[in-house]
C-alpha cells in the first residue's frame, strides 16, 4: 500500500506541477518569440541603413564622376585658350616684326 500511495502521490504532485511547467514553457516560448522579433527589427534597420549608405555611396560616386568630367572639360578649355593665346602672341610678334622691318626700310 505504501508503494501504491507513493505512486499516486507522485502522480498527483506531477499533475499539480504541470501548470507551472506549462507556464514556464509558455514564458520561454514568448521570450524566444520576442528575441526573434527583436532580431527581425534589427535586420530591417540594418537593411535600411545599408540601402541608405549604398544610395549615399552612389551619389558620391556620381558626384565624383561629374567633377572629374568638369575638370577634364576645364582643362580642355584652358588648353584651347592657351593655344589661342599662343597663336595670338605669334601673330602679334609677326606684326611687330613686320612693322620693325617697315620702319627700317623707311
Amino acid at each position: 500500500h505504501s508503494l501504491k500511495r507513493d505512486l499516486v502521490n507522485s502522480q498527483v504532485q506531477r499533475a499539480r506541477d504541470l501548470p507551472k511547467f506549462e507556464q514556464a514553457v509558455e514564458a520561454l516560448a514568448f521570450d524566444k518569440n520576442q528575441q526573434i522579433s527583436d532580431l527581425e527589427a534589427t535586420l530591417r534597420q540594418s537593411a535600411e541603413t545599408l540601402r541608405r549608405e549604398r544610395a549615399a555611396f552612389d551619389l558620391a560616386d556620381s558626384a565624383a564622376r561629374i567633377e572629374a568630367q568638369a575638370l577634364t572639360h576645364r582643362q580642355s578649355e584652358t588648353e584651347k585658350a592657351a593655344g589661342r593665346a599662343a597663336h595670338d602672341s605669334r601673330q602679334l610678334v609677326e606684326e611687330l616684326q613686320a612693322k620693325i622691318v617697315a620702319l627700317h626700310e623707311d
